[in-house]
């Protein structure tokens, strides 16, 4: 993607924060009188005192029994149910003729270990425009992100040359979710589970992290962050717009579980002071991205069983998961407007699924047109694309969360390209971006950069 067309999408250079703040997100109804309006106790929300247009403003007029309070209370609520689910609409994208392949962790980066794995590559003018943390997703570490995800690379490429910013990839403590997962997601404790910001390691190991590369003159106190996770990734992302250095200007999370960002409190009866995801006290900005077909995880039962009873038919792809999962991108779309306010500037890009070609397999670098068409065939031969050249849906997670090793494996060895596990996850990845699923978005890009440069005001 050019420069050119980047600064297209720009509408001014300089950032401009929104307003001063006011009272912010969903209203501050007790849920212990408001169940937020899921199916349970219409009767509580009445004798709450709460009227309707309040729930209406809101979105929360969503069950039959709710309905009923509202057309008692107002003569019908305007927002008696929530939008339907956004559809999927598959389009052609042409992806960057450059795709970076110079671009390596060992080729371009400087590797410390200490006090945890991380890659760094901060250009001398990044002092001034500032740093991007880019954090992996669960079971990674600190070369998955550049060394595995074809998004990632392009993106970094952009970022170290286009912006002139430093990129830094660590790796987390490995003990947030079992997987070398990062730790928590409130880190001031509001969230239960999660650790408080002292008795967080992945917390104190990137303010370390930040102090070191002060220490070595690469930053300093002025030096703007941008924290970028990705799925499990997201968690530290969060965690240092609420709990970071001041200097942390803007948060990016890809492939969310949705409650880490929006909360769950709207759907669990609980307060959203304890269950909500983004702290409504903090207005650093906030750059969303998601797959239209990104099933990786569903909310669990125990949050949505309600829920689920009046929306149950919204799950897409016919994927049924069971009885009380709903589907994540549906609930994200929805909770999206909890965000927005006039204090918070807030931006989400949805990745719709594109037309896969045999030519986006040059995404897996040191590859041959020959290969590029080989791996395409194979897969269409296996039924993972269609005559368009859409990928199609294979299983729940297939591949949504990924393909299926032994198919990527089958159609590398019929291409003669071996078996090594970056390559598996780039070819992986070639698919699961076409597909719109669980990946860090390649299509979002151009939206996620102009974002970067309003906030950090670049030209």
């Amino acid at each position: 993607m050019s420069a050119l067309l980047l600064s297209a999408l720009i509408t001014q250079s300089y950032y401009t924060p929104p307003p001063p703040a006011v009272p912010h997100g969903r209203p501050t109804i007790g849920l212990a009188d408001d169940p937020s309006c899921v199916d349970d106790d219409a009767t509580a929300i009445a004798k709450s005192g709460h009227n309707c247009s309040e729930l209406a403003k809101a979105g929360r007029c969503t069950s039959d029994k709710i309905k009923d309070v509202c057309k008692k209370s107002c003569n019908n609520c305007p927002h008696d149910t929530f939008p339907p689910r956004k559809p999927i609409n598959p389009s052609a994208f042409t992806v960057p003729a450059d795709v970076a392949c110079e671009i390596t962790p060992d080729g371009n980066f400087t590797h410390r270990t200490s006090p945890t794995g991380y890659f760094f590559n901060i250009p001398p003018d990044a002092k001034k425009n500032g740093v991007v943390f880019v954090f992996h997703g669960g079971g990674g570490d600190e070369y998955t992100m550049l060394g595995k995800v074809p998004s990632v690379r392009m993106a970094a490429k952009h970022l170290l040359t286009d912006m002139k910013l430093g990129v830094v990839s660590p790796a987390s403590g490995g003990s947030g979710s079992g997987d070398n997962g990062w730790n928590g997601v409130m880190c001031d404790g509001r969230e239960k589970g999660a650790k408080p910001r002292a008795e967080n390691p992945d917390i104190q190991n990137l303010l370390q992290i930040v102090a070191d590369l002060k220490a070595d003159g690469h930053m300093d106190d002025d030096t703007p962050i941008v924290t970028w996770g990705f799925s499990n990734g997201c968690n530290p992302a969060l965690e240092m717009r609420t709990c970071g250095p001041s200097q942390v200007k803007l948060a990016m999370c890809g492939g969310t579980v949705s409650q880490m960002w929006y909360g769950v409190g709207g759907i669990t009866g609980e307060s959203t002071v304890v269950t909500t995801g983004v702290d409504n006290t903090t207005t650093t900005p906030i750059f969303l991205h998601i797959g239209k077909q990104d099933n990786f995880k569903s909310l669990p039962d125990a949050w949505t069983s309600d829920w689920n009873k009046t929306h149950r038919a919204d799950i897409p792809n016919g994927f049924s998961p069971s009885a009380g999962a709903i589907s994540k991108i549906y609930y994200q779309e929805q909770a999206f407007s909890w965000l927005q306010g006039p204090e918070q500037d807030v931006q989400q890009c949805e990745n719709e699924p594109y037309y896969l070609v045999a030519e986006n397999f040059r995404q897996v670098c040191g590859t041959t047109s020959d290969q590029h068409q080989t791996l395409f065939d194979y897969f269409k031969a296996h039924g993972y694309i269609d005559d368009k050249g859409l990928v199609q849906t294979m299983g729940p997670y297939d591949p949504a969360k990924g393909v299926n090793k032994t198919v990527v494996n089958a159609a590398m060895a019929a291409a003669g390209m071996g078996s090594d596990q970056t390559t598996e996850k780039l070819v992986d990845g070639v698919l699961r971006d076409a597909y719109a699923g669980h990946v860090p978005s390649l299509r979002c890009w151009p939206d996620q950069a102009a974002f970067i440069r309003k906030v950090l005001g670049l030209r």
